[in-house]
């Protein structure tokens, strides 16, 4: 009876490290920031975000431009929207009270810094590419980039990367490069192309990407301290 016992037992244990080496589960796991940003990517839809909050010591004029570069022409500003004063004086503000309110502003609280935040948004349809940016609490506006095809095609081939953000004198006028957005070329093997570095540096001595492409843009920040 007891070798029998044993003999279902070990038959018993057998099966189920069997079952459960035999076994597949794929278990699902939750959507992340990554998971939107590639899908973002994928249907040609770009986002960068940009805290403005070392602005609050001083108070600047903003600006967001936008500079079209051609390879043997001359730069050209297209677009210039005036953002106003990155921070107010409350005191100042004809309607002090509804602010107060709205913002969620205490009372002993003399400064409203209404420019903190930036997002810009590239999302590109065929031959145009619609820039958009937020300043929460300021102003949200579009613009049309339009595009070049690649020499000898017919195909609209751009994509975006950061400037590299660096400190900046604290002076009356700064601008401030924020995102490159530009086309790829095509090479002599005639394979399209748009390598180089992942961050743009204006400083950089070296041979870099925009030694390369035929057509770009800039959008950037303009900042006029308010004395």
């Amino acid at each position: 009876m007891t070798k029998k016992l044993i003999t279902i037992v070990a038959c018993l244990y057998t099966t189920l490290t069997l079952s459960a080496q035999d076994s597949l589960k794929i278990n699902p796991r939750q959507v992340n920031s990554n998971d939107i940003i590639e899908v973002l990517n994928t249907i040609g839809i770009s986002i960068y975000s940009f805290d403005l909050t070392p602005l609050s010591n001083n108070t600047y004029n903003v600006s967001l431009y936008v500079d079209e570069h051609e390879k043997g022409k001359d730069t050209k500003r297209i677009k210039l929207f005036h953002l106003g004063k990155n921070r107010e004086l409350l005191s100042d503000l004809p309607n002090e009270q509804e602010f107060r309110e709205v913002y969620n502003i205490p009372d002993d609280e003399k400064i409203w810094h209404r420019i903190t935040d930036l997002s810009i948004y590239l999302r590109q349809q065929d031959s145009v590419t619609t820039l958009t940016f937020n300043a929460p609490q300021c102003m949200q506006a579009s613009c049309p980039l339009p595009l070049h095809a690649i020499a000898n095609s017919s195909r609209y081939f751009y994509d975006g990367r950061p400037y590299v953000l660096k400190m900046n004198a604290n002076t009356d006028r700064i601008t401030i490069p924020l995102i490159f957005y530009g086309s790829g070329w095509m090479d002599k093997s005639g394979m399209m192309r748009l390598c180089g570095e992942r961050e743009i540096d204006t400083d950089s001595k070296e041979e870099g990407l925009l030694t390369h492409v035929p057509h770009y843009y800039t959008v950037g920040i303009e900042l006029e301290k308010v004395k």
